[in-house]
């Protein structure tokens, strides 16, 4: 019986041994994942606490990990779909709402972030970081005041940290309050060795003031410090398009390896194929992702818009930019183009109105600034034309196109001598196309005379 029992305990211990072993390298698993994410090797941290995962799904913070992981690297759906499994698992976690909350901005499910934060209102959470989150909805769904007032709330619960201030410096200066939005810029920029997140918000700012290379500056620094961070990456792609530098875009897009076969990767590169009129590239991709996509997406409804645009059916354009805005009502990229597509297709009532709704989001949006200025010259309605101009002049004022059509209202005003100071201006601002303003200002002399 004492020899029974003992083999009975050396079990029950060898059991344990076991168990804990198991444990520790689970742990170590775990672990591993840890110090990659740190090193800021995200694909590598994703493999090693997916392996960690699989043998224990009921490891809510893992999961968030896993998402926030998948998140650096750019695959949105993959980091959605684990911060929603940490948050089936466990409702009432705040970091995970929070989390998936910014996840759903960015995919723009605006109502599903709003949801959550209605949530923890309930809860009476207050923080700094669902100020943020607020504010962000806010200014997504044209609230620009209370945008402002959950900036300012963050800024001080905070106590200045430098993402809120950045974020109040980027939403000062899109509402043309240049002075603060200096001030604070400034504030942050006396510290050194800025996180990513920071320089991406900087470079947000220097693209308000019309300084392109700065921008590009910025977003190549935050590189620079995650290189592994894939959203960094697609967000200079986009910076590139924003600018129309298609050629540069493209050519980056193809270093970004490993995410070829993602859906938000292969959406970019259609857009990039179309910009650089690569219509049979873009269209095959566009087959392929027909058969994927099977819930209704406001990027793959612009997308289309812009392939049909591209080849010269506006009819069919309108259609997929009006799906993508009913998906998407802050979609200011989808309103645009709608714009002119209604332009096209000699619809000037619904273009005005599209290109008035981008405006009343983004008061002072290039493209549409120019358009619906075009727009109104043409239908001989000078004083509002120019009152567009004028505010696209003061915001851009290297801005050639801008100053033709100014002269060209001036001349409909019979402002004739205005007019030749706005053309003589454009010469100096475009050498290349000193042509144009050439004949312009020939047209203004002879109508003076």
């Amino acid at each position: 019986m004492k020899n029974l029992l003992t083999l009975f305990t050396i079990s029950l211990l060898l059991l344990c041994g076991c168990t804990n072993r198991l444990d520790e390298d689970l742990l170590s698993i775990e672990e591993k994942g840890d110090l990659a994410f740190a090193r800021r090797e995200y694909q590598t941290a994703v493999n090693l606490w997916s392996t960690a995962y699989l043998k224990n799904q009921n490891n809510i913070p893992l999961a968030n990990k896993i998402g926030d992981a998948y998140f650096k690297l750019g695959k949105l759906d993959k980091a959605e779909s684990f911060i929603q499994k940490a948050e089936q698992s466990d409702p009432e976690n705040i970091s995970t709402k929070m989390n998936l909350a910014q996840i759903y901005i960015l995919l723009w499910k605006l109502p599903e972030a709003q949801k959550i934060c209605e949530f923890l209102s309930e809860k009476g959470i207050d923080r700094p970081e669902l100020d943020l989150i607020r504010a962000d909805i806010s200014l997504m769904t044209n609230e620009p005041d209370k945008a402002e007032n959950y900036y300012r709330k963050a800024v001080i619960g905070s106590k200045d940290s430098l993402r809120a201030l950045m974020k109040l410096a980027v939403f000062l200066k899109s509402s043309n309050r240049h002075e603060e939005a200096a001030e604070i810029f400034q504030i942050v920029h006396k510290h050194k060795g800025l996180p990513s997140q920071i320089n991406l918000l900087s470079a947000d700012y220097y693209l308000l003031e019309n300084q392109y290379e700065k921008a590009e500056e910025a977003v190549l620094e935050a590189i620079k410090t995650e290189p592994e961070d894939v959203s960094l990456k697609y967000y200079l792609v986009k910076l590139y398009l924003s600018e129309e530098d298609n050629a540069k875009a493209e050519e980056f897009l193809e270093t970004i390896l490993n995410n070829h076969d993602e859906i938000y990767h292969r959406l970019i590169t259609a857009d990039v194929y179309i910009l650089n009129s690569k219509l049979d590239k873009a269209e095959k991709i566009i087959s392929e992702l027909k058969k994927e996509i099977t819930e209704p997406s406001a990027e793959f409804e612009l997308l289309q818009g812009k392939y049909w645009l591209h080849m010269g059916k506006a009819v069919y354009a309108s259609e997929h930019f009006e799906a993508a805005i009913n998906l998407k009502p802050g979609l200011l990229n989808a309103r645009y183009l709608l714009g002119l597509t209604h332009l096209i297709n000699g619809k000037f009532k619904l273009s005005e109105k599209s290109l008035t709704g981008v405006l009343q989001i983004f008061p002072n949006h290039k493209k549409a600034l120019l358009l619906i200025s075009e727009l109104l010259y043409k239908k001989e309605e000078y004083d509002l034309s120019l009152s567009y101009i004028e505010r696209l002049i003061e915001q851009y004022p290297e801005e050639f196109t801008g100053c033709i059509i100014k002269g060209l209202n001036l001349i409909g005003q019979k402002k004739y001598e205005l007019a030749k100071e706005a053309f003589i201006k454009s010469m100096y601002l475009n050498q290349s196309q000193a042509a144009i303003s050439y004949y312009y200002l020939g047209l203004t002399e002879e109508l003076l005379n």
